[in-house]
This record gives C-alpha cells, sequence and structure tokens, in this order.
C-alpha cells in the first residue's frame, strides 16, 4: 500500500522515467533554441545583390524569350538581335529599362560573347560601358546563325 502524506501527496521520489522524460523535453528546446533563434536574429543576406540577380534573371530570360527564333528556344534570330542592339545602343536605356523593369538606378550591360568568353561576337553588346567593375552577372547559353555562335555562344547581364 502506498503511503500518502498530510496534503494527500505520495511520499514516492522522482522515477527514472519521469526524469528521462523531462530532460528529453529539456534537451529538445535548447536544441530548438540554439539552431532558430540565431537564423531569426540575424541580419538579412537578400539585399542588393539578391535584387540585382532577380532583375538579371528577368533580364536575361525576357531578351531570350523576345528573340528565340520561332520553335527554336535559345537559339536567337540574328536579325531580331541585329534589331534590339540597335535599338537600345543609342546610350539611352531608359526604353530598354522600361520595357524589362530595370530601375533607373541599376547599371545594366548585354554582351553575347563566344563560350569561352574571349571574344565579343560582333557587335551585339550594349548598355552601360561595362569597366571590369564589382558586379552580378546572369549568363544564358544560346546559339545564332552568326558562325562564331553555331556551337553555341553566352548572353551575358551585368547588373552593378
Amino acid at each position: 500500500m502506498e503511503r500518502r502524506g498530510a496534503a494527500g501527496r505520495s511520499d514516492r521520489g522522482q522515477t527514472p522515467q519521469d526524469f528521462a522524460v523531462g530532460i528529453s523535453i529539456f534537451l529538445v528546446t535548447v536544441l530548438f533554441v540554439f539552431a532558430f533563434v540565431p537564423s531569426v536574429l540575424q541580419p538579412s543576406r537578400a539585399g542588393a545583390e539578391a535584387t540585382l540577380t532577380t532583375v538579371g534573371d528577368r533580364v536575361a530570360s525576357g531578351i531570350v524569350s523576345n528573340l528565340s527564333a520561332p520553335g527554336r528556344p535559345n537559339h536567337l534570330d540574328e536579325s531580331k538581335v541585329i534589331e534590339f542592339v540597335d535599338t537600345y545602343d543609342d546610350g539611352n536605356t531608359s526604353d530598354f529599362r522600361s520595357e524589362y523593369g530595370v530601375a533607373t538606378y541599376i547599371q545594366v550591360n548585354v554582351t553575347i560573347r563566344t563560350l569561352n568568353g574571349s571574344d565579343r561576337v560582333d557587335d551585339y553588346s550594349f548598355g552601360d560601358e561595362y569597366r571590369n567593375q564589382e558586379a552580378v552577372v546572369v549568363q544564358r547559353v544560346v546559339t545564332m546563325d552568326d558562325p562564331q555562335c553555331q556551337d553555341g555562344c553566352q548572353l551575358i547581364v551585368r547588373l552593378w
């Protein structure tokens, strides 16, 4: 028979099962705090670089989509590319910025290079002058009928 104290409580002590359950709950709580709280308190990394990457992806995808030959994804229609570059290569990129959603404070340069990156293909480049400064670079592999791009070229969008 179990002995009861004056207040009707059992006089038995903590059992090993009680201790194991209590410690398990405590350890899970401590591990959760150490794993989750630092990421909540850490400043966001989605700053300017993430914004530029998003804009660059949108620009590169839009250019490839708009300039691709019908029925040939990622194969740029050379006449469309020439017309595109001629339209926006006047030093005033406001129409381009408006069409592709690029803010006026963002510098943008679009270039088509050979796959090894050493040669710029003809005059397929426009936008702000890129002087090897730090920039977010978004690339797409494309082909064109241009002899330098039949096996593939890089469409490079740089934003800074």
